[in-house]
């Protein structure tokens, strides 16, 4: 996905165009008015259960934390799903990814269940087709994440989860990254400054307090110069 948007953060126009860049991937290569609107109508189905279309997510995301990661040994942060086998012509949303490789969905559904996370699930989507003719696309969903009233993912949630990713680090990190470098990751992307279409303002804020709090410390190591 096109990671520019993370510039001039407004949720609103982040999510449209994210909607209509995710409808153009997974219609433009059917032949017919009635195949396009299908799978048109899909994405939109899925942005309502599962929030909107997004270019990454943030590191601490249950998704992509190194927590639940085969390649746990690598520190670098993430902001794809990590871990996931098969994956190809992939759509982010905020608890959901569509993924829809030729070679079957199989190996994408056993690297889910190998993960034996109850609160990540995988199936095969039958009832629509998406991306290509020969595509066999499969919806990655994620449970148990707790909400605001607003749909994005609760204070508590992303607090909890941001620490439990980053304090590790104290044991190996050199330098204390600025909160400038590091929001797309924490914030996960497209964001602005102290929000995205994870978390809202009140949330952002918080996780950018916490962060630069425990940077100002020390934890990781001295500033990067």
């Amino acid at each position: 996905m096109n990671t520019s948007r993370a510039t001039a953060f407004r949720a609103n126009d982040a999510a449209a165009t994210g909607r209509e860049e995710a409808i153009h991937k997974y219609s433009r290569n059917f032949k017919q008015a009635n195949e396009r609107e299908a799978a048109a109508s899909y994405i939109d189905k899925l942005i309502e259960e599962y929030g909107p279309v997004v270019d990454g997510y943030p590191s601490w995301h249950p998704f992509t934390a190194y927590a639940d990661a085969d390649d746990a040994r690598d520190h670098d942060p993430k902001t794809d799903p990590r871990g996931f086998e098969g994956l190809d012509h992939t759509i982010y949303f905020r608890n959901a990814f569509v993924t829809a490789p030729y070679g079957g969905a199989d190996r994408v559904i056993e690297s889910v269940q190998s993960k034996k996370n109850a609160n990540i699930d995988a199936e095969e989507i039958h009832d629509v087709a998406l991306y290509y003719y020969g595509a066999t696309p499969v919806l990655v969903t994620c449970d148990g994440i707790q909400k605001e009233n607003d749909g994005t993912i609760s204070k508590r949630f992303a607090l909890g989860s941001m620490l439990s990713e980053e304090l590790p680090a104290w044991s190996w990190a050199s330098c204390g990254e600025s909160w400038e470098d590091m929001r797309r990751y924490i914030l996960g992307t497209p964001c602005g400054s102290r929000s995205s279409l994870f978390v809202n303002q009140d949330t952002g804020k918080a996780l950018r307090e916490v962060f630069v709090l425990l940077n100002r410390h020390g934890l990781w190591g001295p500033a990067r110069r």
